[in-house]
């Protein structure tokens, strides 16, 4: 792999970053604030005035400030990392997005080891195997495991365990450190269902499409194993599988972690984005939006690099 496309690939993902978030700042700050209209209505309520109320809480969020200055201003904090605090609770937004990015990466982390392991382990084993009955019951069972969503299952896991006595869901208001266990366990199992699914039926495609080469015929006729048979079929359909598995677990992650943490209460990343985007409290949706758009450039650049790296008729330049 040569060095000037490994910096063209970083200096893709930096560029991506900027981009992303300067749209998520064009989103909050050229939509509505529909909060305003409420902090107004409950003023008016409480025999206060109206428009003074607003128009303390558009001076409080710097919304009378032109966009275009507010915009600048966003670049020199974004480009110095200086996150600011949240306008809501007055806390460091760095604190808050690293407390609950511990959060989802103690259920994400071993969601996607045990399916990229088992997956990968699986879907070898049923095509050095060769078993039409294992094909199918594999079939079966990742197919059903990927049409099922994340939230029903979530849900019916709720409702088992209240059914069993057990209270499996957090409190998303509770400090980030008192995430109950079990809640984690369940999250994790969640997301695990559907990346093992996913990375089975990819594991599986791959080397089935790869099983009657004449290399793995050559393997064979040696008498070797079905290890080392499983061994040189993933090593040759490792770079396809790289960029598949890349792709669907970004997929899963950014959509799944929403989902599982608004079920069962979890006080993740997606939770934190979910709640700063309801009260407009845009540090905390830049700081949010920052952590997800940087898990998913470096995910990318890693994947390309990785993939150049084991890619045998890349040379040097």
């Amino acid at each position: 792999m040569s060095r000037g496309y490994a910096l063209r690939r970083v200096g893709w993902g930096v560029a991506t970053i900027y981009l992303v978030l300067s749209l998520t700042f064009a989103l909050v700050a050229f939509t509505p604030d529909p909060n305003a209209a409420l902090v107004g209505f409950a003023a008016a309520v409480e025999g206060g005035s109206a428009e003074e109320a607003m128009s303390a809480y558009r001076a409080a969020r710097d919304l009378n400030t032109p966009v275009v200055q507010r915009y600048v201003g966003f670049l020199v904090d974004l480009s110095t990392l200086r996150l600011g605090v949240s306008l809501d609770s007055g806390r460091p937004v760095a604190t808050m997005v690293g407390a609950s990015g511990l959060v989802s990466l103690a259920y994400v982390l071993p969601a996607v080891v045990v399916s990229t392991v088992v997956g990968s382990a699986v879907g070898v084993y049923t095509t050095v195997r060769d078993s039409p009955v294992l094909d199918r019951l594999v079939a079966v069972a990742s197919y059903g495991a990927l049409g099922v969503p994340n939230f029903y299952l979530a849900a019916l896991a709720l409702a088992v365990g209240t059914a069993l006595g057990l209270d499996l869901r957090a409190s998303p208001t509770a400090p980030t450190t008192a995430v109950p266990l079990r809640t984690l366990v369940l999250a994790a199992a969640v997301l695990t269902t559907t990346l093992l699914a996913a990375q089975l039926r990819y594991v599986r495609g791959e080397t089935a499409s790869r099983a009657s080469m004449t290399f793995v015929r050559t393997v064979r006729a040696t008498g070797a194993g079905r290890l080392r048979v499983a061994r040189h079929l993933l090593r040759v359909a490792a770079l396809p599988l790289l960029s598949l598995f890349a792709a669907e677990l970004l997929g899963v992650l950014f959509v799944g972690t929403f989902v599982v943490e608004a079920v069962l209460g979890v006080p993740g990343l997606g939770t934190l984005l979910l709640d700063a985007l309801d009260t407009r409290d845009v540090p905390v949706v830049v700081g949010a939006s920052l952590a997800f758009v940087v898990v998913a450039i470096v995910v990318t650049v890693a994947q390309d690099l990785l993939r150049e790296s084991l890619d045998p008729r890349t040379g040097e330049e």
